[in-house]
């Protein structure tokens, strides 16, 4: 699936004057197969995560060594490069050598994989990257911009609707099983390549290069994602129902919804006393509970998808629950009950926790009305 662009591992050493810092440079040089299925953009997404998780595990890295981290420049390409890429600057190699402290990322990172903030983060860094070369109507620059994209990928131009319709609604779905998958033939040990500039001072040998390469190996490290056993779901299922909402609240809620998709914008100013009344009452209800009493009952689900077509109708629908969201944001009050709201609604735990992190309320609304369940 991905394929090695080196046979051997690559050390340069350079010696330089009128300095007193190393500059060591990590990389992992790949080369992915074209993009021909669904099943290929999905990896090429995968890999892209991967990539952007362990460059700021490398970072991490740097500053662990008392390094400093030197940033990849922002790409002016849609698509990934295919080097993963290590690189900081440090005085002293011998007290705390950055070499070996990106090289222990890998080793971490291939044996524990990643945590899933770090996932949601990437995905929702990614979408926004997307975002950048997206538009609904693309002018033949967007076009272009798009075309070379692919060409430094050494990728065929496919379709732009389409390719980036899928890729809209593709990245959500990746799992951190999609990631272990793609970790097992990542950063092998025979693609590194170490290009290290050091002070005509200090020299530094290959051959000691060489000996810490062999003391870093990773190719027998497999992440497994840890599966929530049957305890700790219903441990997350049972949380969720605690949150304090009773049958006659429920009813009350979708009969709300209800009310405000089966009636006219132009009427429903004559009902907006009584619907603000009801409202006021139900306020104290957890906003993820309310969502959920929605969207558990089929018609009041279709109900909300009916006043997303209503701009005004959508409007207000979306303020008060971000307002109610954002205060328990503030308070801390969202993240234990993901789990069990997403079993409760049959959605992705990964993408449910994307959303909430990056305080994305309406796409989380939108991403619950296209659920199929």
């Amino acid at each position: 699936e991905i394929k090695n662009r080196n046979s051997e591992e690559a050390i340069q050493l350079i010696s330089t004057a009128d300095t007193n810092e190393f500059d060591v440079l990590l990389s992992y040089p790949t080369t992915l197969f074209n993009v021909r299925t669904d099943e290929d953009l999905k990896k090429l997404w995968v890999f892209y995560l991967i990539q952007a998780m362990a460059e700021n595990r490398f970072k991490k890295a740097a500053t662990d060594a008392s390094g400093k981290w030197i940033a990849p420049g922002e790409s002016k390409y849609m698509l990934p490069a295919y080097t993963t890429v290590g690189h900081g600057i440090q005085k002293n190699l011998k007290e705390k050598n950055l070499l070996k402290s990106f090289l222990t990322a890998i080793q971490v990172l291939k044996a524990k994989g990643f945590t899933d903030s770090e996932l949601a983060d990437s995905k929702s860094q990614l979408i926004k990257h997307l975002k950048r070369f997206y538009s609904a109507n693309p002018s033949e620059q967007t076009l272009a911009d798009y075309c070379a994209s692919h060409l430094a990928a050494s990728l065929p131009c496919s379709d732009y609707t389409s390719f980036m319709t899928l890729s809209f609604h593709m990245i959500p779905e990746i799992s951190m099983g999609d990631i272990a998958e793609m970790l097992k033939n990542s950063f092998k040990d025979e693609t590194r390549q170490v290009v290290i500039r050091y002070p005509d001072t200090a020299p530094i040998s290959a051959a000691a290069v060489q000996t810490t390469l062999g003391d870093f190996v990773s190719d027998n490290l497999e992440f497994i994602p840890e599966q929530p056993d049957k305890f700790v779901l219903d441990e997350a299922r049972e949380a969720f129902s605690q949150l304090l909402i009773t049958d006659e609240e429920q009813k009350l809620i979708r009969s709300v919804v209800q009310t405000v998709a089966e009636t006219a914008s132009i009427m429903l100013g004559f009902k907006r006393s009584d619907l603000e009344k009801k409202r006021l009452q139900l306020l104290h209800i957890h906003p993820l509970r309310s969502i959920a009493a929605m969207f558990t009952d089929p018609y009041t689900k279709q109900c909300v998808a009916e006043i997303m077509d209503s701009y005004l109708k959508w409007k207000s629908f979306i303020s008060d629950f971000s307002k109610r969201m954002n205060e328990e944001y503030n308070r801390g009050n969202l993240q234990m009950y993901i789990q069990g709201f997403s079993l409760t609604l049959k959605a992705n735990p990964d993408q449910v926790r994307m959303y909430i992190n990056n305080k994305k309320w309406e796409a989380l609304v939108k991403y619950l009305i296209m659920l199929n369940n």
